[in-house]
């Protein structure tokens, strides 16, 4: 039996409520597709509920890790997957969004309207409705980014071309993944979506689509300090943030296309970690954290959060 064309991978962790909500509004998109979900060895329940739903969905596929392997190791297991299966797009999402009715099929008129392999991020809303502006350019000389949902005029269904994006609601052609392989994961989380779309547009056209087409179930918190506004991360996500951000320039200056000034910017990005760590948060701790993160960077070490 040939499989569909199109493959939808779910990446879940600890978030049965959230996934039930995704997992049927992939079912309600009324395009044929296979969901394959990768269930990052939840303690929830979570096992227990895609068992019995497999059990009820036949086009639905699910893979238990035996261990966490974070947003990096759960996508590149379910794209591997989907890749194998002979899937010819892959429309990515982890649990914390929902699609919304037209979304699969608005990225599908646009990927056709492209008519060669594409990789399209789509514009995501929170569940206030604001917009959630988490789509990027990135120099590949210095790393700095920008929002390209900010960028001036910029019109409904919008395609504006990009050199990076996010695995939530991306869709990707096959080719892709065929000449450029799958995210690293030892990455685990942080930096793994935008490096992956950053070794993509060196081949293919990258697009972020102005159309809303996925929506997120949980709001970013914010940190108010004055009149500014700091987007707030868990330690956690900053220890892997500025580890995994060393490979990035690795892969650049290798290819001759990294400016010193990025290190510069690493710099400034890990003093404000740090700074946010001791003084705001009074985690000394934390911040002998993120010297290990710094460590295993430069070094290529790629070893979990516990072992720090």
């Amino acid at each position: 039996m040939k499989a569909p064309s199109v493959a939808i991978v779910i990446v879940t962790y600890n978030r049965r409520a959230m996934l039930q909500n995704t997992l049927h509004a992939c079912l309600a998109q009324g395009v044929e597709a296979h969901i394959y979900v990768v269930n990052n060895a939840s303690t929830d329940g979570t096992r227990e509920y895609l068992d019995d739903f497999a059990q009820e969905h036949p086009q639905v596929t699910v893979t238990h890790m035996p261990t966490n392997t974070g947003g990096a190791g759960g996508f590149a297991q379910g794209m591997a997957q989907a890749f194998e299966a002979g899937h010819e797009w892959l429309w990515l999402m982890d649990d914390d969004v929902m699609p919304t009715p037209d979304g699969l099929t608005t990225l599908l008129q646009h990927a056709k309207s492209i008519g060669r392999p594409c990789c399209l991020y789509p514009a995501k809303r929170c569940a206030d409705g604001r917009l959630f502006d988490f789509e990027y350019k990135i120099s590949r000389k210095t790393l700095r980014r920008w929002r390209v949902s900010s960028l001036p005029a910029l019109g409904a269904d919008a395609l504006v071309p990009s050199n990076s994006g996010n695995f939530e609601g991306a869709l990707v052609h096959h080719a892709v993944i065929e000449k450029i392989g799958l995210p690293d994961s030892r990455f685990f989380i942080c930096w793994d979506d935008a490096f992956w779309g950053l070794k993509a547009a060196e081949h293919f056209d990258c697009y972020y689509l102005n159309h809303v087409c996925m929506v997120k179930q949980l709001d970013k918190e914010r940190l108010h300090l004055g009149k500014r506004a700091l987007l707030s991360s868990s330690l956690f996500s900053r220890f892997h943030f500025l580890r995994n951000y060393w490979e990035v320039m690795r892969y650049l200056r290798d290819g001759k296309s990294l400016s010193v000034l990025a290190y510069g910017r690493y710099a400034w990005e890990f003093l404000r970690a740090a700074a946010l760590t001791a003084l705001l948060e009074r985690n000394p701790r934390g911040t002998c954290k993120l010297w290990c993160a710094l460590q295993q960077g430069m070094t290529r070490r790629f070893q979990p959060w516990e072992a720090a």
